[in-house]
């Protein structure tokens, strides 16, 4: 058995280097498969990232919109008040700040008010009614409002 052995081992050795070889080319092949992946995968991270501080940038400016409009009075304050407040969803940070205490608060005493398909369901002297009751709250936010409005424009210029 030796003797067969020692009478091939150069056939035996030739053989041992081509499996290292292809071995070793398949492993190359792997390696430039998982390096091929990589760099598709940071692709798609930078483009899910890039959509993301686009869709943030998109909801800074919907909020710088509708503060102008309403410091321009060219839009109600409880309609902006109840849009701005969820915007603000998507910037908690800000959302917690002190300044817009005024905000959250004229949006919990305005979400009492029925709105879209609710308000439109309503009779016309409940309508006329909860329009009353809005204004109120409004010209109780009438000064602090404008204030909070200001500082978002301050914060997200």
């Amino acid at each position: 058995m030796f003797d067969l052995i020692f009478e091939y081992k150069n056939f035996i050795y030739g053989l041992l280097i081509f499996i290292i070889m292809a071995l070793s080319a398949y492993l190359g092949f792997l390696l430039m498969l998982v390096k091929h992946k990589k760099k598709i995968d940071q692709a798609e991270q930078f483009k899910k990232e890039k959509e993301l501080n686009d869709r943030i940038e998109h909801f800074k400016e919907s909020i710088k919109i509708i503060s102008k409009a309403t410091l321009q009075k060219q839009c109600e304050p409880s309609e902006a008040c109840i849009r701005i407040e969820k915007l603000l969803d998507l910037f908690p940070d800000l959302k917690k700040s002190e300044e817009l205490k005024p905000l959250i608060d004229f949006q919990k005493k305005l979400s009492v008010f029925d709105y879209l398909e609710a308000r439109n369901n309503l009779p016309k002297q409940e309508k006329f009614n909860q329009d009353k009751e809005r204004f109120e709250v409004e010209k109780e936010y009438a000064d602090s409002f404008p204030k909070c409005l200001e500082f978002l424009l301050s914060k997200l210029s």
